[in-house]
Order: C-alpha cells, then sequence, then structure tokens
C-alpha cells in the first residue's frame, strides 16, 4: 500500500508541475470505480473519472495540494492534503 501511494504521489507531483494532467490520476482506479466528490456528485467507472478529473481542474493549473500525512491499516490509506490557491490575501 506504501508504495502504491508513493506512486500515486509522484504522479500527483507530475500533474502540479505540469508535465501531466489531472486525468492522468484515473490510471489508479479500476475500470468500475466510484469517485465521489463532496462538490460535484458521484461519477462512475474509471473513463467517467478520467472525464471528471480533466474537466473539474481545469482552470486550476497554479493551484497546489501539498500532501501533509498519510496513516496506512492493511489495505486503506487515509491522507490529509492542503488546498493552496496562488496569491496572497492582503491579511
Amino acid at each position: 500500500m506504501e508504495a502504491a501511494h508513493d506512486r500515486y504521489l509522484a504522479t500527483r507531483d507530475r500533474v502540479e508541475k505540469g508535465e501531466l494532467g489531472w486525468d492522468a490520476l484515473a490510471d489508479f482506479f479500476t475500470e468500475d470505480a466510484t469517485f465521489i466528490d463532496p462538490a460535484w456528485g458521484r461519477v462512475e467507472g474509471r473513463d467517467a473519472i478520467r472525464a471528471f478529473m480533466a474537466e473539474s481542474m481545469a482552470g486550476l493549473e497554479d493551484w497546489t495540494f501539498p500532501h501533509e500525512w498519510r496513516a496506512i491499516d492493511g489495505n486503506r490509506i487515509i491522507a490529509g492534503w492542503q488546498n493552496r490557491l496562488p496569491g496572497a490575501r492582503a491579511d
């Protein structure tokens, strides 16, 4: 599980650097996967997830999502991320 998550993190790094599109993350899903986004809703199937990733992340090229931590228990991983928008607030 740790090695698989490390591969995922390496892919995320390449996405954030602009070397890959967000749709590359779909490769980490099975063909019959279900992805649930709290804002966009339910997406079923790897091909639909691939299209969703490309569409939902369009225009967010300058955003970053630093990985903070992970906990692994058997075949489950829980990970914590930050959501960093470009720029800075006046305060």
